[in-house]
């Protein structure tokens, strides 16, 4: 992962998706702006990367294991809670993202 990219509605609920993949994200910012929607795409490189935080004494495979990265673009910054995958998910990091201005 080079870089993150965050299309998001200008309104309070958001509707933010995160795609690791330029194309995708275009396409999405593309199929909300036809709608008439009020769209916006900002990207994170991992160099832009300010805070991580662990938590401690877990195992990654551990139900309550987390950990949270935060990269800031100068424009907003991008939370990435990472948490390990409860079952009956498949085994793996799960992501929620969060966007602060």
């Amino acid at each position: 992962m080079d870089e993150l990219y965050a299309v998001f509605q200008e309104s309070l609920d958001m509707d933010l998706k995160v795609y690791e993949k330029k194309d995708e994200a275009q396409a999405a910012f593309d199929d909300l702006k036809a709608q008439g929607k009020p769209v916006r795409m900002e990207s994170f490189g991992m160099w832009q990367v300010e805070e991580v935080e662990r938590s401690n004494g877990n195992m990654p495979d551990d139900e309550d294991y987390w950990e949270k990265m935060t990269l800031n673009n100068g424009k907003c910054r991008l939370e990435v809670n990472y948490t390990w995958h409860q079952a009956p998910a498949p085994e793996g990091y799960y992501a929620d993202y969060f966007l602060k201005f």
